[in-house]
């Protein structure tokens, strides 16, 4: 896990606690406005482990945009400058979904990934048309 990653689960945690124990400041909860309402969720299925386990692997999700800077992508490899780890296949066996355009929604899996000319290269199961420039996905 990176100092990155670790930081994010820290900060979930922290969240988590803090709302078991109460405001940091001793303050009373007063409702916010629609706009501004975060909830924090106590329990999963009655259990306060779940949410923590829940907010763990929330961490892990990677999120990245296709960047059609150097290759255009196509029905099974694609480029992205928004993840740049170094270690090749690190990536492979993850799942991708595609949140954004004509894919939205569909998921492939990862079959390689590797750094070509600083960014990830992704390689993955055929969908049904190459993703367009600055189309976002999640791995999981």
């Amino acid at each position: 896990m990176t100092s990155d990653e670790y930081n994010r689960v820290d900060d979930m945690v922290d969240r988590v606690a803090r709302h078991y124990d109460g405001k940091e400041d001793g303050s009373e909860d007063t409702e916010p406005s629609p706009e501004n309402r975060t909830e924090d969720v106590k329990q999963i299925g009655g259990s306060t482990g779940a949410a923590t386990q829940l907010a763990l692997s929330a961490a892990t999700i990677v999120t990245g945009v296709v960047d059609h800077t150097a290759f255009t992508a196509t029905t099974t490899i694609l480029e992205t400058d928004t993840i740049t780890t170094a270690a090749a296949d690190h990536y492979n066996g993850r799942i991708i979904i595609f949140t954004s355009g004509t894919l939205q929604n569909q998921a492939t899996d990862i079959t390689d990934y590797a750094l070509n000319g600083g960014r990830g290269r992704f390689t993955y199961t055929a969908v049904t048309s190459g993703p367009a420039d600055d189309v976002t996905f999640v791995i999981v």
